[in-house]
């Protein structure tokens, strides 16, 4: 009788190249809920009470429109670190805007003053007059030491889980809770046939997977 054995990845092993000195890596607390394979790519969801929310005018406006964060709920678990522009693309009191992502990945259009709540949630009021071209920057930061929690990417999770953020360098044995682990979060080569996508993934869920891991400087082969 013949025994079979299946060896799952070695950790790296879907690692064609990445920068010297480990730049490449950062050390993660992960979910242990579930057990987890090299290769995994994975989300992570953080927690908006401890980020904060930076308001600044471009220095060339020219009408007098004012930004101003909501004071309840200003950042969604679903928003990511870095630069939001706020850009005008017509003139008047209720004059539409765009809003623009950290990866100048539009997030979606608005209304001077209507709420705005898609990852960011804020108000631009017309304070007399709107011009435009006019922009803001919204800058969200999340202090060191507040930490994320990362997952197995979940897209259908609106936690943050559903957007890609980095992939798993080593196995996560099944255990209670969390646990520290490795990831690969910037700058480096991997193969697409070892990453591990969520089950029942699309092929067009796998290319937009694919096009945010490029955002982060990690490119797939």
């Amino acid at each position: 009788m013949t025994t079979v054995l299946t060896e799952h990845l070695h950790a790296g092993a879907f690692i064609v190249s990445e920068e010297e000195g480990l730049y490449s890596r950062d050390q993660i607390m992960i979910s242990n809920l579930t057990a987890k394979t090299p290769g995994t790519v994975l989300g992570k969801s953080g927690v908006p009470g401890a980020e904060t929310a930076t308001v600044a005018a471009d220095t060339g406006n020219v009408g007098t429109g004012a930004l101003v964060m909501d004071a309840t709920a200003p950042i969604a678990a679903t928003a990511i670190d870095g630069v939001y522009e706020v850009i005008l693309r017509a003139t008047g009191a209720t004059a539409s805007f765009d809003v623009i992502d950290p990866n100048g990945i539009v997030v979606d259009a608005g209304l001077v003053g209507t709420t705005f709540n898609n990852q960011i949630k804020f108000l631009l009021s017309s304070a007399g007059t709107m011009t435009i071209g006019d922009r803001w920057f919204v800058t969200i930061s999340r202090p060191v030491g507040t930490g994320d929690t990362w997952d197995a990417l979940n897209f259908g999770a609106v936690n943050g889980l559903q957007i890609v953020a980095g992939i798993l360098f080593g196995d996560v044995d099944l255990g209670a809770g969390s646990q520290a682990a490795a990831a690969i979060v910037r700058t480096a080569q991997v193969r697409l046939a070892d990453l591990t996508w969520p089950a029942g993934a699309t092929a067009a869920q796998i290319a937009e997977g694919v096009n945010q891991l490029r955002r982060l400087g990690i490119i797939v082969r």
